[in-house]
């Protein structure tokens, strides 16, 4: 099964590095699973500072356009082979759409994946190292062919929320996007209320956030994009800008009602949901540093 990780980034050469190596390093299977990143147009520098890291051997190029529910988008499509990894790796670069709009970065790095499930990634994560599993691509085939919502943990020893978020692409398929503006994790909280109460799955694995807001040193990034958002929010955005679409929320729970899950995951399913967080703990009490 294909697993695909999707990461939208601008100006975090070193901090995206550290997060993909420590995903690449807990891998059991570098061939079954492909890295998507998305660059602003504006930023090739940092593009090209990554590809040299990863020692990136150029196999296709293309120009890509695709008619999205937002409007139309052209972009670059690399399709390389890291010799530093033995891993596949899709680079994409094309027009700055802002962090207001961090939905439509993952719109295209989804409509260009080839994975049956999809990790959306962020450029500040960096995955725990844990010696209970081969690899955490193992957790996810153990959904293939099934519809499951997987939950990493989340700076799992504070008690913060659960992210990153690993989903099916046929999610992306069935609407020809994700979430419809910026705020993705609260859209699969919300997804999840809809669906059947065992499609949230809690991985037994943890990721740390290296996260820039509020920091006294932020980087760039943050401090041009979030900060901004988080300013302004919806002042900066068209008038398109949509909170939740019930209606697509609706097709997805309907096609997984023609399509149940008929098989469970070792790791631990959450029928209740009870909000962000989680109490871990509380769910296995085996988890261990």
């Amino acid at each position: 099964m294909k697993i695909s990780v999707v990461c939208p980034t601008r100006s975090r050469k070193d901090i995206l590095c550290r997060g993909i190596d420590s995903l690449i390093n807990s891998l059991s299977n570098t061939a079954n699973v492909e890295f998507l990143f998305r660059f602003d147009e504006d930023d090739v520098s940092t593009l090209e500072e990554v590809m040299k890291y990863y020692e990136t051997l150029e196999t296709d190029s293309t120009s890509t356009t695709n008619k999205f529910k937002w409007g139309e988008s052209t972009f670059k499509v690399s399709e390389t082979t890291s010799k530093k990894h033995n891993v596949s790796m899709k680079f994409l670069i094309g027009h700055r759409h802002h962090y207001h709009y961090l939905n439509r970065y993952l719109d295209e790095l989804m409509y260009v994946s080839d994975g049956e499930y999809i990790v959306n990634w962020t450029d500040d994560l960096e995955i725990m190292t844990n010696d209970n599993y081969e690899g955490w691509d193992l957790l996810i085939e153990e959904g293939e062919g099934q519809h499951y919502i997987f939950y990493f943990r989340h700076d799992s020893h504070t008690g913060s929320p659960l992210y990153p978020v690993v989903f099916p692409r046929k999610f992306f398929e069935i609407n020809g996007r994700l979430c419809p503006n910026v705020l993705d994790d609260w859209w699969y909280t919300e997804l999840c209320k809809v669906l059947s109460p065992d499609v949230r799955v809690i991985l037994h694995w943890g990721v740390n956030h290296h996260c820039q807001l509020g920091q006294s040193d932020m980087d760039s990034t943050c401090r041009d994009g979030r900060m901004v958002w988080e300013r302004n929010r919806e002042s900066k955005v068209k008038d398109d800008y949509e909170y939740y679409n019930l209606e697509e929320m609706l097709k997805i729970k309907e096609y997984m009602d023609e399509h149940p899950n008929t098989k469970k995951t070792t790791q631990y399913h959450q029928t209740e949901y009870t909000g962000l967080d989680f109490d871990y703990a509380g769910a296995s009490g085996r988890w261990e540093r």
